[in-house]
């Protein structure tokens, strides 16, 4: 009897999971079950398709520190093997220098911070670089870090898994009794989805709005923190310029603001001038899978049918989904192999 391994969420979560799973069970029969998939997944699905995504930690409170910068590293050690292959245009991922901002001096900005030895070259900006930026932005660093675009990227991941025989379904779940007799055994990464899939209500949106915008002449990315809603970020992938962009905490109305696109560009062009000069291709909203911590673990999880079902969860990754997926790809993967043997699952490895 073929091992049957069902997927949760085809975003980038799910689909780095599905990919890692089958490297460790080449026979196994893995499907992946999404609502929506690639090159934009919006709102509730999630919206990791369609962001300004590169590798940049951030301090996730809740989730260990530890766990948070091995994450980060193979995540950035996985890309930076792709960025300098032969086909990194087709995976859409690029190596991009540049710029952090901060308008006051103080602990944060005089660094390092705690991911310093996970990225390229990270320094302190220069007095002479500094005079490049608006009077406003009192220090800064400078540092290299991987772009990627993620419908380019996951479209990748979704020709990869069925390369080696993965099966991709396009199919909303209300409840996970609906194929709980379908698989031995589940990883779900439905994203935001977990509000009402898994009743989990600690679940809340980021949402966010971007800017896309034709600027072949940006090289450098460029980013600072106005407060805790609002955030001014340049990041040049390789087919576009992104402008962003917003944190709202709570907020699930993805209609886009028009208010907010002006102060988008008029952030932006403060830093680099010449973004007014620009012509927009495209613009949206999406709303990141906040949690107060992410969670990757497993669980003999029982059903409103009383039927239980081995669960391996990897969700909950807020605006860093793009900077941990491999990682947590790889760790939810690793449970899943250790949820098979533990429980005497029939193993193909």
């Amino acid at each position: 009897m073929v091992l049957r391994i069902g997927i949760v969420g085809a975003g980038i979560e799910g689909m780095s999971t599905a990919v890692n799973i089958q490297k460790r069970f080449i026979d196994a029969q893995v499907t992946v079950m999404g609502a929506e998939f690639s090159p934009r997944i919006r709102g509730l699905a999630g919206a990791t398709n369609c962001g300004a995504a590169f590798v940049m930690p951030e301090f996730l409170a809740g989730t260990p520190q530890e766990l948070q910068k091995m994450w980060t590293k193979a995540t950035h050690d996985h890309l930076i093997k792709m960025c300098y292959g032969p086909d990194a245009y087709k995976l859409g991922v690029n190596v991009a220098n540049g710029y952090g901002l901060f308008t006051e001096i103080g602990e944060i900005s005089r660094g390092p911070p705690h991911w310093a030895d996970t990225l390229f070259g990270w320094r302190k900006a220069t007095p002479e670089e500094m005079t490049c930026f608006p009077d406003q932005f009192l220090d800064g660093w400078n540092f290299s870090t991987i772009v990627v675009n993620p419908g380019i990227y996951t479209q990748y991941l979704y020709d990869r898994f069925r390369l080696r025989g993965g099966k991709i379904v396009q199919r909303k779940l209300t409840s996970m009794d609906e194929i709980a007799d379908d698989f031995d055994v589940f990883a779900c990464a439905p994203g935001l989805g977990a509000f009402e899939l898994l009743k989990d209500e600690t679940m809340m949106p980021m949402r966010g709005q971007l800017i896309s915008v034709e600027a072949p002449w940006v090289k450098n990315f460029y980013g600072y923190e106005k407060d805790d809603e609002t955030l001014c970020y340049i990041i040049p992938r390789i087919n576009d310029v992104i402008l962003g962009g917003t944190f709202q905490v709570g907020e699930w109305d993805t209609t886009i603001d028009p208010q907010v696109t002006q102060r988008i560009m008029d952030d932006c062009s403060e830093i680099v001038p010449s973004l007014r000069s620009a012509k927009k291709l495209d613009e949206w909203t999406g709303l990141r899978p906040g949690r107060p911590s992410v969670r990757l673990e497993y669980e003999h999880l029982e059903l409103d049918s009383g039927k239980k079902i081995h669960t391996v969860y990897n969700y909950g990754h807020g605006g860093a989904g793009v900077t941990l997926h491999w990682g947590c790809g790889n760790m939810a993967a690793d449970l899943v192999k250790e949820t098979i043997e533990k429980n005497g699952l029939k193993s193909l490895l």
